[in-house]
């Protein structure tokens, strides 16, 4: 781990595009057939309703119905899965809390549903940033140390890294790239280049009951924020907090 961080901080140059926590659950038709039951208890609040486009070799029930509000929360529902994300984070205790209140609903909604499978927590990071002598400067943002000859990483020109494994007690999916700025879907035309840092922590078990997710969602966002400062560099921390420019 690098400088100690405020867990509790949320920092006034983040770089957060959006955060999104997931409850899975073992699939349950009353979801897929009766999905306006619980959009009629929320609708207030998320008015509006965007359908998925159909993806090659994907289940239609497994695509997500998205409930939106005016200032751009989003909750995700499918026939296993219950998400909340949002574009402009408000600090992980608002968002806990609304997606708390959520779930409470879901769950009246569809008493049925008795095994969760997962619950997940995400980062998306979009870092812009200018070539250094044609490079991408990865040292001033991230941590990242890979063992090539020669300190080739130093010097990377181009970059697209995906790791999956175990740590922290649960499943972890990190992605590092550098990519253009419209190509992650921002209304820009410019070239604009960015290194998207991507943090999806998950816990899966066969156990995991209603009255345990507010403690594993915390437990899970503590992790995810625990992974995200271990791969940033202290100098880019700093600019982070507004201590630099």
């Amino acid at each position: 781990m690098n400088a100690a961080y405020d867990d509790d901080a949320v920092y006034p140059n983040q770089p957060l595009s959006d955060v999104a926590c997931e409850v899975r659950f073992k699939g349950e038709m009353a979801v897929e057939c009766q999905r306006s039951l619980f959009w009629d208890k929320i609708r207030d609040e998320y008015p509006d309703i965007l359908v998925p486009h159909l993806q090659d070799g994907q289940a239609v029930a497994l695509q997500h119905y998205k409930f939106r509000s005016l200032s751009g929360r989003t909750v995700s529902v499918a026939l296993n899965s219950l998400a909340f994300s949002e574009a402009k984070y408000s600090g992980h205790k608002v968002f806990i809390a609304e997606f708390m209140k959520l779930i409470r609903v879901f769950h009246e909604t569809y008493p049925k549903i008795s095994k969760i499978t997962r619950v997940g927590w995400r980062y998306i990071n979009v870092i812009p940033f200018a070539r250094e002598d044609g490079l991408v400067p990865l040292r001033r943002f991230v941590t990242l140390n890979i063992s090539f000859p020669d300190k080739a990483f130093q010097t990377t020109s181009a970059l697209d890294l995906q790791w999956v494994g175990k740590c922290l007690d649960g499943e972890v999916r990190i992605r590092v790239a550098a990519v253009l700025k419209k190509d992650l879907g921002e209304e820009i035309t410019s070239k604009q280049e960015a290194l998207l840092l991507d943090i999806d922590f998950g816990n899966s078990r066969e156990d995991i009951k209603w009255e345990q997710l507010e403690t594993l969602i915390n437990d899970a966002r503590a992790k995810c924020r625990r992974i995200f400062e271990g791969t940033i560099s202290d100098d880019y921390r700093k600019y982070l907090k507004g201590e630099t420019l």
